[in-house]
């Protein structure tokens, strides 16, 4: 039966996007409302970067993101609204600092 997108990514999941081998990485990165309805988990895929935020546009509010397998980040942030705007901010091995779409 297929995961659905209010459901927690599993570990085997995660694990598989992390190396590659999902054949749907969408269902995991990205933000996803949880089942509850009063939050959303927002994951990303960065092997290269040492730390990922975060930021909401609306406000300019960081929230640094933990990672949960190697290269893949992850944060959930309180909503009862829509899916806010946001940015990541990555922080490379090397020091170089980028913020993205």
């Amino acid at each position: 039966m297929a995961r659905s997108a209010d459901e927690p990514a599993s570990t085997h999941a995660l694990t598989m996007v992390a190396e590659g081998r999902s054949r749907d990485p969408f269902a995991v990165l990205g933000p996803h409302r949880d089942a509850g309805g009063s939050s959303i988990s927002v994951r990303a895929l960065h092997p290269a970067a040492r730390q990922v935020s975060l930021r909401l546009q609306a406000s300019g509010l960081l929230f640094p993101m933990e990672p949960v397998a190697p290269g893949l980040f992850q944060v959930t942030l309180p909503s009862d609204d829509e899916i806010p705007d946001y940015r990541l901010r990555v922080v490379y091995r090397d020091g170089h600092v980028a913020e993205i779409d």
